[in-house]
């Protein structure tokens, strides 16, 4: 156990040393410990901190790295038995003749680039529709003695796709004619639903903390921001932090405690401290168990905040515009800078608090999901 490795409040280094080379002992003694709470173990390949078989295997599992083939085989509207047949087929498991023309053919139907969400849908099933309703006329005429009929072996390609567009867009409605049908689908476009997001200044007597992380590859090169604005709109600290590789959700949390803390050493006790990370924001409400990860931080802005009146707020990321140009200003210099005064700030920060101080919004654009128009509508 832990408790066994440390004496008061420092790491037992005698004990560590009889059974751990020195690296392993420098990256242990960088780790904060709690006395008050219970030793607990953690399964670090989960994020739950819990073993689990799924994960287990992941880790003894060999897995190859997604193809074309592989990704555009499996539809989760095609029936299984259709994705296995195609997929025998491209193997060349499969009794016939032409396989590589059957490979070359189905190649050509996915490198194609869709105009959209619905043509690229059929331009992945449809060459598996094909084989699979080829495939079952040449079995009816081989072993049942039925003639192959070409129109009949459309009209089922035809019903089959209908039923996957169904699945997948079940308020989409198509013509059941299939030059109809494509020429309909060529002209889809997404339903695009716009919002005007703004900044609003706090109440009297508080202060507003908008915080913000950004990691390029996530997890990659991380960094975060922050600014603190009065009743006013006007700034009091800001800042732009490096947290070197890490994933968003620990650079939102690390800045949000960075902030935190700027906000206790000047006596801010009325706090709103906004971010975009929902899922943090939810995790120090208690609404989200946070993975293990994230739970020494976690609690120590929990701890952090009893201090005051802290109010914890979602926004969507275009109303912390300024935030966010902080973050990136911290990844980008690979520095950690605290600004107390507007006048030194970046150019575009200061533009970006000038638009939010002046309540002109940024706007949000988002396609709604399974929506459609077609350009004549």
């Amino acid at each position: 156990m832990v408790k066994d490795f440390h004496r008061g409040n420092t790491w037992n280094i005698v004990k560590l040393r009889r059974i751990l080379p020195q690296s392993v002992i420098n990256s242990i003694i960088t780790i904060e410990f709690n006395t008050e709470r219970q030793d607990l173990p953690i399964w670090t390949p989960d994020l739950t901190g819990k073993f689990s078989s799924k994960t287990a295997w992941q880790i003894v599992r060999r897995k190859r790295e997604s193809t074309l083939v592989s990704s555009k085989t499996w539809h989760r509207r095609v029936p299984f038995r259709i994705s296995f047949f195609l997929m025998r087929a491209l193997q060349n498991k499969i009794p016939s003749d032409d396989a590589g023309q059957i490979r070359l053919s189905t190649m050509k139907w996915w490198i194609a680039k869709g105009r959209n969400e619905v043509h690229s849908c059929i331009l992945q099933c449809i060459p598996i529709a094909i084989c699979w309703e080829v495939w079952k006329n040449r079995c009816r005429a081989r072993f049942e003695e039925k003639k192959m009929s070409s129109w009949y072996i459309i009209q089922q390609v035809n019903h089959l796709i209908s039923l996957i567009l169904k699945a997948q867009f079940p308020d989409l409605q198509l013509p059941s004619s299939w030059l109809e049908k494509c020429n309909l689908v060529e002209k889809l476009r997404p339903v695009t639903h716009s919002q005007a997001v703004y900044w609003y200044k706090p109440n009297f007597n508080w202060v507003k903390l908008n915080v913000d992380g950004c990691s390029k590859g996530n997890p990659g090169s991380a960094g975060g921001g922050g600014i603190i604005r009065d009743h006013r709109g006007i700034m009091s600290h800001a800042f732009a932090e490096f947290y070197g590789q890490c994933n968003n959700n620990m650079a939102e949390a690390l800045a949000m405690w960075k902030g935190i803390n700027i906000c206790k050493d000047n006596g801010f006790r009325n706090v709103m401290v906004e971010s975009d990370s929902l899922m943090v924001v939810n995790m120090i409400k208690e609404k989200l168990k946070p993975p293990w990860q994230l739970t020494e931080i976690i609690v120590k802005i929990q701890r952090l905040t009893r201090y005051g009146d802290f109010e914890f707020k979602h926004i969507y990321r275009e109303g912390n515009s300024t935030a966010d140009l902080l973050a990136n200003l911290g990844e980008d210099s690979k520095t950690s800078t605290i600004f107390t005064e507007a006048s030194v700030l970046p150019a575009k920060v200061r533009a970006s608090m000038k638009l939010e101080l002046d309540g002109l919004p940024n706007f949000r654009f988002r396609s709604k999901r399974n929506k459609f128009l077609s350009n004549g509508s």
